[in-house]
Parts: structure tokens; C-alpha cells; sequence
């Protein structure tokens, strides 16, 4: 049974610094507080558990923390853990997909919600999603101070397009994005989900479920083929209630929490090439069969023809058009 307006905030941190910052202030800025379900899968060298569990019961007592430590040198990648998260839902009506290092606006839940229905009533069907690459924020490693100062506000929203130069191979069957504000009067549809932020409807858990055999390029593109060819439709939407902080020398981004890190590979005692599994998994889904009678595989309400119509990208001919 659905728990309706319960939302499922599901979060995937590596040796994350800013997982706590993350969860006070989603909660302490939500409208419907509540409602919250947090599930975290924590790739770490220790356990969160007790701080996060105290820091919950002192912001609001009400809202359901489920945590899953996974030591470090045990995580498979940030696919694994992504569906290794989603074995925490529970049937609540919303997921909330974000990264352990996002900043939440006043009202973010109202926000999200208000814009999700919106589009809903239009279609008459439940499978749409918000994704969109966040503005960004920047956090002093020093201080601990965070500033979203700068960040674009307001009724604006991020078209994700095609990188010029990228191009599609037998060796990269992924293809890059970057983001562009731009002014806006409306959610705009897109064809592409950004993976540090998505909010839809929980059926989605079930009908496009992630798949733990990727490793991390080419996570989004399968993400959004996938729920394309099932029936789902992507929207940006016109006000991103959230920013995200973005992997940069200025940013101070330690690059211990690359799960590719050196130091960090060395620790694990795997006989997995992780790289070279996700590439030929992502060569099967575009350029082979599609994976059809596999539940990570591409769907049967939309054609590959028809994403290609809508995205540019056409994989079985390895081309994307201008």
C-alpha cells in the first residue's frame, strides 16, 4: 500500500564530509517535515549511525531515518550503492534522489511537490519526473561555512544538452551533458535525468530499478533510456529548489571521496574490473540488444527511435545530431 505524501529522500555518500550538513537542512527546511523518510547507504570508514540518529531526533523526532553503513573497502561503486539505497524504501508516494553534499531552499518539499502535480494533472499519469543539474553552492573546508551566494533564484530552470565534441564509439557508448540557465515560464521537457537530483512518483523503484552492475560514466544515460523506453517523461523544472556542490580545484573537493581514487582502489581486494564491466554493460544496452528481458533493460512503451527523435542521441549508430 502506498503511504501517500510520505517522501523517500534517498542518499548514496562516499566518505562524504557534508552528509550531516546534508540531512539537517533538508529537514529543517522542509514545509512537511513529518512526511520525511531519509535512507542513507554510508560508504565509510566508521559508522554514522549515532550522530545522524541524534541529529534527527533533535530536529524532529518525526522523521524516519533508515541507514545502512557499508565499510569503505566493501562498496562496489556508486550505482551498487544507489540500488543497494533503494532496498530501504518502503512503498512512500515520492522518492527524492540526491548526492550527500546538497543544500536545501525554504519550503523545498512544497516546491517540488506543487510543480510534480502540476505537470501530473496535464498528462493524466503518474511516471514524470524533475531532474536537473542544481545551482551550485560552495563550502569552506576551513570554516565549514556554506555560501549559495551568486546562485541563480527564482523562475529559472537547466536545460542539459549535448557537450560539443562528444562523441559516441565502440569504446565510449556514454555520452557527457553540461547544464545552461536559462529564463523560464514553464518546466521544460527534457530527455535526460541527472542523478544528484530527480524527484518523481515511488513506482519508479519497481519499473526502473538501478542497475548495481554500472560503475559511474554512463550511470545517467542509462537512467534516462531506460525510464524513456518504459513510459516515463523527463522534465526540468522551473524552479530547482536545491543546490548541489560541484567538483572543482576552487570547490577544495578532496579527491579522497573518489571511490576511483587511488589510495582508495588499493584498499579493496577486488577481482572486478569495475570500468571495463560498466562499459560492456553500456555497449549491450545502446549499441546490442537493449537487454530487453532484463529488468535493467530497456522498456517496451517507447522505441529507441523515438528517444533519438526527442534527445538527438542515436546509439545504434553511434552518432548524435547537431
Amino acid at each position: 500500500m502506498v503511504k501517500e505524501n510520505k517522501i523517500f529522500i534517498g542518499i548514496a555518500s562516499y566518505k562524504d564530509p557534508l552528509l550531516y550538513n546534508t540531512v539537517k537542512s533538508c529537514i529543517e527546511n522542509s514545509k512537511f517535515v513529518d512526511d520525511l523518510v531519509i535512507g542513507i547507504v554510508d560508504q565509510n570508514e566508521s559508522s554514522n549511525k549515532k550522530v545522524l540518529t541524534d541529529l534527527v531526533k533533535e530536529l524532529n523526532p518525526n522523521v524516519i531515518l533508515r541507514y545502512l553503513y557499508v565499510e569503505e573497502t566493501a562498496s562496489l561503486g556508486v550505482s551498487w550503492a544507489r540500488s543497494l539505497l533503494y532496498t530501504l524504501f518502503d512503498n512512500e508516494e515520492f522518492i527524492l534522489q540526491i548526492d550527500a553534499h546538497t543544500v536545501f531552499q525554504k519550503d523545498w518539499d512544497e516546491t517540488l511537490i506543487n510543480i510534480y502535480d502540476s505537470i501530473v494533472k496535464d498528462r493524466f499519469d503518474k511516471r514524470v519526473i524533475l531532474s536537473s543539474y542544481p545551482p551550485n553552492f560552495t563550502y569552506n573546508v576551513q570554516t565549514g561555512e556554506i555560501n549559495t551566494e551568486g546562485s541563480p533564484e527564482g523562475q529559472m530552470t537547466i536545460t542539459i544538452q549535448n557537450r560539443q565534441g562528444n562523441e559516441l564509439s565502440d569504446e565510449n557508448p556514454f555520452v557527457t551533458m553540461l547544464s545552461t540557465f536559462v529564463e523560464a515560464t514553464h518546466n521544460k521537457k527534457g530527455f535526460h535525468i541527472a542523478a544528484g537530483f530527480f524527484f518523481t512518483n515511488g513506482l519508479f523503484v519497481d519499473e526502473v530499478p538501478y542497475d548495481p552492475f554500472l560503475y559511474f560514466h554512463g550511470e545517467e544515460n542509462c537512467l534516462s533510456y531506460r525510464s524513456f523506453t518504459k513510459g516515463w517523461d523527463i522534465y526540468h523544472p522551473i524552479k530547482i529548489p536545491i543546490y548541489h556542490r560541484y567538483r572543482s580545484e576552487e570547490s577544495g573537493y578532496d579527491d579522497e571521496q573518489l571511490h576511483w581514487n587511488t589510495s582508495n582502489s588499493e584498499k579493496r581486494d577486488s577481482t572486478i574490473n569495475f570500468w571495463e564491466r560498466s562499459s560492456e554493460r553500456l555497449k549491450q544496452l545502446f549499441y546490442g540488444d537493449g537487454m530487453p528481458n532484463s529488468i535493467y533493460g530497456i522498456g517496451n512503451k517507447r522505441s529507441p527511435e523515438e528517444f533519438y527523435r526527442l534527445s538527438r542521441i542515436d546509439y545504434k549508430n553511434k552518432k548524435i545530431l547537431d
